[in-house]
């Protein structure tokens, strides 16, 4: 898919349908908060930046398990519908915009994508999580699809340590999980 193309179908979550995907998707098995925990060793308070957050499905047990989660979702409705679904969890914040262009006040200690790192740029993705990363921080992807760098080389960044990548459909059953160091 073109980037233009890409960028077109990702903006079609900006109409007003964050409630009905919210009660639509699919939630992510509970195998797979657990096997990102005991794979990254992630402590609770530590800052996980999520990209593509939309309505707060993956966000929700990523903060009951006592992370501090920035949330960036490019879509209006969808960044209203998690505001909404993280009532009462204070350890988290929805920025409403592109993750492209989106400043932080500090670097985070994980970058997490859950079924959306297919809508950043193949030839810039793993640049732009890792531009998010401390040193020795730590990029999950998990997507049924597990979007592996085929022809996409990791960058060697002294911010980017280790990528894991998790399938929702494996979680807990994959014997080795995807692992790449830069």
């Amino acid at each position: 898919m073109d980037s233009a193309r890409r960028l077109e179908l990702r903006t079609t979550f900006e109409d007003d349908l964050g409630d009905l995907y919210h009660r639509a998707r699919p939630r992510y098995p509970e195998a797979l908060f657990n096997d990102l925990v005991e794979l990254t060793g992630l402590a609770p308070a530590s800052r996980l930046l999520e990209i593509g957050a939309g309505t707060g499905i993956a966000t929700v047990p990523l903060a009951e398990r006592g992370f501090r989660v920035v949330g960036v979702e490019p879509g209006a409705s969808m960044a209203r519908t998690a505001r909404a679904s993280l009532v009462g969890l204070e350890s988290v914040e929805i920025i409403e915009g592109s993750i492209e262009t989106y400043v932080p006040d500090a670097a985070f200690d994980a970058v997490v994508v859950f079924s959306a790192f297919h809508w950043l740029d193949p030839s810039s993705r793993y640049a732009i999580a890792a531009s998010y990363l401390r040193n020795s921080g730590i990029l999950v992807v998990a997507d049924a699809r597990l979007t592996v760098p085929l022809k996409t080389p990791i960058p060697s960044s002294s911010r980017s340590r280790t990528t894991i990548g998790v399938s929702s459909e494996n979680a807990s059953t994959h014997p080795a999980p995807l692992r790449w160091r830069a």
